[in-house]
């Protein structure tokens, strides 16, 4: 008789809830994607009476509310060798005690130093709302974007609208946001991510 041909495991429910909140976390989703990768492992966890209750979720839902209890402060920074030129951003999202939670370091191709600082914002934004971080404090050493972010400037260059606009709206999903310009040499963690983002090239 001829061997019956290889048959994987099919995953449990709670397997697939735990896969989908893993592609849930990756950085190059957008929000609207995790809510619905999320949405769809709650409706594995749900499958069935016995799998719920083999799960044991209490310990995972407890360390998620301690992580959207907290407040993130997300240090961000644009980079561009010639403004404009080669462009990368980096970005470093921290608890109020310092502990790294996500770091984001990326090339952006040929751009404005604005448009690179602007990137770096909305990358760290959505890396933070991706974590279910409810309350965020935004520190850039780009005072341009901060007073702009702030209403203190109107937004005047058509490259940097649609970028502000974004920015607006990823900053309405949080309860709670204070925007801070700092000095450069206090950006220093995120600068070295937007230039190693642009050496990754």
């Amino acid at each position: 008789m001829a061997p019956r041909p290889y048959a994987a495991r099919v995953p449990s429910p709670r397997e697939k809830a735990e896969l989908l909140e893993r592609l849930a976390a990756r950085a190059d989703l957008t929000a609207q994607e995790r809510a619905v990768l999320r949405e769809a492992a709650g409706l594995f966890e749900l499958e069935t009476p016995h799998e719920k209750s083999r799960e044991a979720p209490a310990p995972r839902r407890k360390k998620r509310a301690t992580t959207t209890d907290a407040t993130a402060i997300l240090w961000s920074d644009g980079a561009a060798r010639g403004n404009p030129g080669p462009a990368g951003i980096g970005a470093i999202l921290k608890t109020p005690d310092g502990e790294v939670i996500a770091e984001v370091s990326d090339f952006l191709g040929h751009t404005t130093n604005n448009v690179a600082e602007y990137r770096a914002l909305l990358a760290g934004l959505e890396r933070a709302i991706g974590v279910d971080i409810q309350r965020i404090e935004v520190r850039a050493d780009s005072e341009l974007m901060i007073k702009q972010l702030r209403g203190q400037y109107r937004v005047k260059n058509a490259g940097l609208k649609p970028l502000y606009e974004q920015a607006r709206q990823l900053l309405s999903q949080f309860s709670n946001v204070k925007l801070s310009h700092v000095r450069r040499e206090h950006n220093s963690e995120a600068d070295r991510l937007a230039n190693l983002g642009i050496d990754s090239r």
